[in-house]
């Protein structure tokens, strides 16, 4: 108990601890607000047309991965080392990003105008997946992120997430059609790049048509290799199930497992929020001190141990009176895959405390390794079980993936710390054998 008490201590002396608790309390309001209008927004949608809106957002996601093309781990880590020089990687990044999300973009509404033609009731939701696709791809937040500016990214996304909670409130009636959602998403993602670009501009001087030099972005690219290979895997592992329930099970389905995710979006705030505030602290903390690295991340996956523990315990309690009273017995499948995925949850929050780790040293292979056995299990169990069993089979396909992460790179961790100490240890042996 004393140890523990000494543990908390320097955790919240610590910078990161103090940002994340300033972010937590940036956020706590907004987050309140929207959680309960987004559960209007799901109770209005109904479980297909809400499994309708999941597919197109999912297949968006999967379109981003060839525009974001894991720029953000190399952007991010690019800007932390050399913050005065980050208007050349900015400009090169963005410039990389709006071309290819053009062809992208038009290919999109080439598929939409084919919709239209064969007179499919979801054409229109699937216009406003081009746009929801195009404004996802094009964030900013990798900057501000590396730039360590955390106070205007949780600002910003408290101002988005407060405009998504109004226009919910004030449009959104039961009934609402697929894609209502998306639009909602696409109009807060437009303002969220705004607000952004105007500061990143201010800041870094950095402008979206700027310099671009096709032989550095070739370099970029291939530099950025395994973090984009890590990207897609991801990708396979926590949102291609959504697809699979839409194609192998039912949008009814798809909708009920979206409506527990939506639940846990307090604890992927969280999450995000780690990964943010670690990310580039991580990167300089292998740099000047590479020795205390393992002993700081066992410090803080302590806390979040602790804490998870304490969330599951009542999660498990209160899930069916919450999912209830939120969202109706339209969505008693929901169930259990929330509790499932809250469980999935604490692990990521855990495990980005190592995988991060894995990144910021630059052992970017390691990381796509844990990711590669990680998506290559979803894979095969989704396709198994979803046909079968739907939400339930895809929530725990998500919790299994995410422990094999988290096994994987708090091995690699740990890995890299023992061989430090045997390195050394090894050098006072020959010292000594040599005096």
């Amino acid at each position: 108990m004393f140890a523990m008490k000494i543990t908390l201590g320097r955790l919240f002396r610590n910078r990161i601890v103090r940002q994340a608790s300033e972010l937590v309390g940036w956020q706590v309001l907004t987050k309140i607000l929207s959680f309960f209008t987004t559960a209007w927004m799901v109770r209005c949608m109904g479980p297909k047309n809400l499994g309708v809106s999941g597919l197109i957002i999912a297949t968006s996601a999967a379109c981003s991965l060839f525009i974001n093309l894991g720029l953000d781990i190399s952007g991010t880590r690019k800007i932390a080392v050399s913050k005065d020089g980050s208007r050349d990687i900015i400009e090169l990044v963005i410039g990389l990003r709006w071309r290819i999300g053009a062809f992208l973009f038009a290919l999109w509404v080439i598929y939409s105008i084919y919709l239209l033609f064969s007179k499919s009731e979801y054409f229109l939701a699937w216009v406003l997946g081009a746009f929801l696709m195009i404004t996802s791809s094009l964030n900013t937040g990798w900057i501000l992120q590396g730039l360590e500016e955390l106070p205007v990214q949780n600002r910003i996304m408290c101002i988005t997430s407060v405009l998504s909670a109004v226009m919910y409130v004030l449009f959104f009636r039961p009934g609402m059609p697929a894609g209502a959602d998306i639009a909602v998403m696409t109009i807060s993602n437009i303002v969220g790049l705004w607000l952004v670009w105007i500061y990143v501009r201010r800041r870094t001087g950095a402008s979206v048509f700027g310099h671009f030099d096709y032989g550095q972005a070739k370099a970029l690219l291939y530099e950025s290799r395994w973090a984009f290979a890590i990207v897609c895997t991801v990708f396979v592992y926590l949102q291609l199930d959504m697809i699979l329930l839409a194609k192998f099970a039912s949008f009814e389905q798809a909708g009920a497992y979206r409506a527990a995710s939506s639940l846990i979006v307090p604890l992927t705030l969280l999450a995000g929020i780690s990964g943010t505030l670690l990310y580039p602290r991580l990167v300089v903390w292998h740099q000047q001190d590479p020795w205390r690295v393992w002993s700081r991340q066992k410090n803080i996956v302590l806390v979040y141990l602790i804490t998870g523990i304490i969330g599951v315990g009542v999660i498990s309690v209160a899930a069916r009176p919450i999912m209830g009273l939120l969202f109706g017995s339209r969505y008693s499948a929901a169930v259990w895959p929330f509790i499932i995925l809250f469980c999935s949850k604490v692990e990521v929050l855990i495990s980005g405390v190592f995988g991060w780790g894995v990144m910021a040293s630059g052992r970017d292979r390691l990381f796509l390794f844990a990711s590669l056995a990680a998506a290559s299990l979803s894979l095969c169990l989704n396709v198994i079980f979803i046909p079968r069993y739907g939400a339930l089979a895809a929530a725990t396909v998500n919790f299994v993936a995410e422990a094999v992460i988290l096994l994987l790179t708090m091995y690699f961790c740990w890995q890299q710390h023992s061989e430090m100490i045997g390195t050394v240890q090894n050098q006072a042996k020959e010292g000594a054998s040599a005096t």
